[in-house]
């Protein structure tokens, strides 16, 4: 006999005397293995674990009846009637533990949450060390997700049959639950019913699927059974958000390649419907959304390469990106496409662009964005974002027409969602100034406050956005914006005041069908802005303004009222707290005009001489002087502002 054979031997003999060891003394091991168990929870997560019975039923099945697992102070979370495991020798001869079958019957889960406390919330819950200093080492992407994949991979190698399924979910007075009465599970094909009840509706579905572990391959169709329109549940719990869908195809492929994990993600959803108040103020609706995602997860880098696409109805939108975390955390995102005008506006969702529904177009369109930052030095981030045509030329306006405000026009005033009065754009309103009429010093101050290249730019202004990003990232919240007069200018005409996703995607995709197609000069959209903008309480344009103000027409006004014009743009209403009690604006304004003072003279505005004479002495003349508050009057600071000045 050979070393070989007779190190075989010895492996041999050794593995039977473990399993000869196990069944002798397996039910004492599984009775070692649960105290250890309930001992761990409690001790660890203050949660009791009780068992009613359980046992060996011959060599290799094992039973448990009656399990329930609930926190020492809260609601029960999971109660199942029966559970029977059938080990796999397999398994157990690689040391591991793993069943061959899974019986369950009659299990109920129920998360509860009532304010900020939950019966669920130790499964996030960190082991506390007393009395010793550990350095914490994140966990690595791949390091995280291989483990997961392995054990959802040896618990799809087994045969598994549940019966009687419940998942209810309860937020304070609201309750929703997943129902599967049977779930099937024979190594290969996966079969099961369910049934959701969310808030306020009732749906069937049927869920078939293929399975095949050695390939880490899941493929899985999803069939809404009944035709009523129902959400799923679960997603209204959270932020009231709304998700639906007729049915659903997903399918994953993973494979590992020595510390590196390339997954193919690939899905395709019928009629989805989304609704959220950050999305849309409606229902978006997308009768077909798809998506063939190549990504690969290393240790510190999740990265998305260039063939993977998404697709939109018939618009297929290519995609690829990373998320590095170490040495620094850099994200790189390249979104594009290159599409007729047919498809792309009849691709688009409705409930999103609802101005532009119906919108007929010839030619092409090609987009690109290009970003990329280092969040640890946001300043130097990258934003490229191109829309190019070719040949486009719109035939039909849809829902709106944009070319409208060439003629006179009714503008209805807000105050956030109110309506304030309606305002006629037009020669025919007295207060209407024609911008010929409106005195240089305004004109450019307003335009190097809010937008300097106004008459030079598309609509857009790339650096503006890349500095409103990077502000947003360092203050973690949305703390500047980008927009132009141009979109300020669509914003309120067009679009309702909704902070929604859908109208920031409207408002710039009208502003680059207006700028890029000429449908509206720039010397028409400024003298429009300068009519319809708010300048005071109920005070809207330039002619209301310099009455209000200074009993002025609005040629009149001079560099410094003009300044100050300007400077209350943002912040309309808070003219009030700017004066002394004699109507003298507070001297604290210098500064400002100062700054704008400068850019004037570099911009060949004004001359020097006007920039040495330039101080804030603006005296109230009109009916404002009867508004202004007391000097200890200190304003109520607001930063719920959507637009922040953006060119300073």
């Amino acid at each position: 006999m050979t070393l070989r054979s007779k190190i075989l031997v010895i492996v041999l003999i050794f593995l039977l005397l473990v399993l000869f060891s196990v069944f002798l003394y397996r039910n004492s091991l599984l009775e070692l293995g649960v105290q250890k168990i309930e001992e761990k929870l409690l001790d660890r997560y203050r949660v009791a674990l009780t068992i009613d019975d359980y046992g060996f039923d011959g060599v290799r099945d094992v039973y448990f009846r009656k399990i329930v697992l609930a926190p020492l102070t809260g609601d029960t979370l999971l109660t199942i009637k029966n559970v029977e495991l059938k080990i796999s020798i397999g398994l157990l001869l690689r040391l591991k533990l793993g069943f061959k079958e899974i019986y369950a019957d009659s299990v109920f889960v129920n998360a509860v949450k009532r304010d900020a406390v939950s019966n669920y919330s130790f499964l996030s819950n960190k082991t506390i060390v007393k009395d010793t200093v550990r350095t914490t080492v994140p966990i690595g992407y791949y390091e995280s997700f291989a483990p997961f994949l392995e054990k959802v991979n040896r618990f799809f190698g087994s045969i598994i049959y549940v019966k009687d399924f419940t998942f209810r979910s309860q937020v304070n007075e609201k309750s929703e639950t997943i129902k599967i009465p049977q779930l099937a599970f024979n190594g290969k094909e996966f079969r099961c019913d369910v049934v959701t009840t969310s808030l306020t509706e009732v749906a069937s579905y049927s869920i078939e699927g293929i399975v095949n572990t050695a390939d880490s391959y899941y493929k899985f169709n999803i069939l809404k059974l009944n035709n009523l329109p129902a959400s799923l549940p679960l997603f209204d719990m959270i932020d009231s958000m709304k998700v639906e869908f007729d049915a659903a195809q997903v399918s994953l492929k993973a494979n590992d390649e020595n510390k590196k994990m390339p997954l193919q993600l690939s899905f395709n959803i019928q009629n989805l419907i989304l609704n959220h108040w950050r999305i849309s103020n409606t229902d978006v609706i997308v009768p077909e959304f798809s998506c063939n995602l190549n990504t690969t997860i290393e240790h510190s880098l999740i990265s998305v390469n260039d063939s993977s696409v998404f697709k939109l109805g018939k618009l297929p939108i290519t995609v690829s990106g990373s998320y590095q975390r170490e040495p620094e955390p850099i994200i790189k995102l390249d979104i594009g496409f290159n599409t007729t005008s047919e498809i792309f506006f009849g691709s688009l969702p409705q409930g999103m662009f609802n101005s532009l529904m119906g919108l007929q177009a010839t030619g092409n369109l090609n987009y690109n964005l290009h970003f990329n930052v280092n969040t640890s030095n946001p300043d130097q981030l990258v934003f490229d974002s191109k829309l190019e045509k070719e040949n486009f030329r719109i035939l039909k306006f849809g829902e709106e027409n944009f070319s409208r405000i060439n003629e006179p026009f009714l503008y209805t005033a807000m105050d956030r969602d109110k309506e304030m009065r309606d305002i006629l754009v037009g020669e025919a309103n007295p207060m209407f100034t024609p911008l010929g009429n409106v005195s240089d010093y305004l004109k450019n101050t307003v335009l190097t406050s809010e937008d300097p290249s106004f008459f030079q730019h598309g609509g857009f202004v790339q650096d503006a956005f890349r500095e409103s990003i990077a502000e947003n990232i360092k203050q973690g919240r949305f703390a500047r914006g980008g927009s132009t007069i141009s979109m300020q200018l669509v914003k309120n005409i067009f679009l309702s005041r909704n902070k929604t996703v859908s109208r920031k995607l409207e408002e710039a995709l009208i502003v680059w069908l207006i700028e890029k197609n000429h449908l509206v000069s720039k010397e028409r959209m400024f003298e429009i802005y300068l009519n319809i903008i708010e300048w005071g309480p109920d005070i809207y344009g330039v002619g209301e303004a310099s009455r209000f103000y200074f009993v002025k027409q609005p040629m009149d006004l001079s560099l410094s009222e003009s300044v100050f014009l300007s400077e209350i743009i943002p912040r309309p209403k808070y003219f009030k707290y700017a004066f002394d009690s004699s109507g003298h604006l507070k001297p604290y304004h210098k500064g400002y005009f100062d700054l704008i003072g400068k850019r004037l003279l570099i911009r060949e505005k004004i001359s020097q001489n006007e920039l040495d004479s330039l101080k804030p002495d603006v005296v109230l003349k009109g009916s404002a002087l009867k508004m202004i508050l007391p000097s200890d009057t200190i304003p109520v600071d607001s930063t719920d502002f959507e637009e922040i000045r953006i060119f300073e």
